[in-house]
């Protein structure tokens, strides 16, 4: 319920990263399912940072058009090998709660989220990132308790 109640307010982190999903000037298809995870999670993190009024994780995202079309792989903070993803954006003034969307990318193996302003606790869906074997999250405001996070560690 919260999740249709952020896609539906346009103010929202989650309904500016769906609209940038869908707006494609040329109606080309240009996402397969995997991409289109990264992707959400990725322009997620970018509104998230910028609704706290913090740089932008991509700072010419709307404007760019190579975000649109591009490798996801080649932007800044995202590496893959193979099919496995690695995220890491230390210090890049991520003001927010962990989304939990961060799992829908699939073949997650790395999320480096140091040095940021992370409010909150894990969400629950951590604990379906069944790939991931590094999580940093070290020198945010993170509360929680790891005997919690049954699944994860």
């Amino acid at each position: 319920l919260q999740l249709e109640e952020a896609l539906r307010s346009e103010s929202s982190s989650r309904h500016k990263a769906f609209q940038f999903l869908i707006e494609r000037e040329d109606g080309e298809e240009l996402y397969n399912h995997e991409s289109v995870e990264l992707l959400y999670v990725l322009v997620l993190l970018h509104y998230v940072s910028a609704e706290q009024d913090m740089p932008r994780i991509f700072p010419d995202l709307e404007t760019n058009d190579a975000y649109r079309t591009g490798d996801w792989c080649q932007w800044r903070g995202v590496w893959c090998r193979g099919k496995d993803v690695d995220l890491s954006f230390p210090n890049h003034a991520v003001v927010s709660t962990i989304p939990p969307e961060l799992c829908m990318v699939s073949n997650l193996k790395s999320v480096d989220l140091r040095l940021n302003h992370m409010l909150g606790s894990l969400p629950p869906d951590m604990t379906k990132c069944s790939k991931l074997e590094s999580l940093h999250l070290e020198y945010n405001e993170l509360m929680f308790d790891l005997h919690d996070q049954t699944g994860l560690f």
